[in-house]
């Protein structure tokens, strides 16, 4: 998904794309790993990994955690060519 975070790497931002930093695990073996997430609309959320993460896919589930607490998810709708972002629909 993401190999480098967005410009704005505060935890909440007052701009209009709200970007929050969390964890986020795309597949169940795998440990949740820190990534900003910014909001797009409604339904979808830009997720950036600070690290890169192994093949991302559309159609996988992406859970967002704020520590062990489980606040969201989605299924991953788009990647981008280079993995630098994907987008999630809630």
């Amino acid at each position: 998904m993401i190999r480098r975070p967005p410009r704005s790497t505060q935890s909440r931002s007052s701009a209009a794309s709200d970007v929050y930093k969390r964890q986020v695990k795309i597949r169940s073996t795998m440990r949740a790993a820190p990534a900003h997430l910014r909001v797009l609309n409604n339904d979808e959320v830009e997720v950036y990994f600070t690290e890169p993460q192994w093949a991302p896919a559309p159609g996988q589930s992406a859970v967002f955690y704020d520590n062990d607490k489980v606040i969201g998810g989605g299924t991953i709708v788009n990647i981008s060519q280079q993995f630098d972002s994907a987008i999630v629909r809630q």
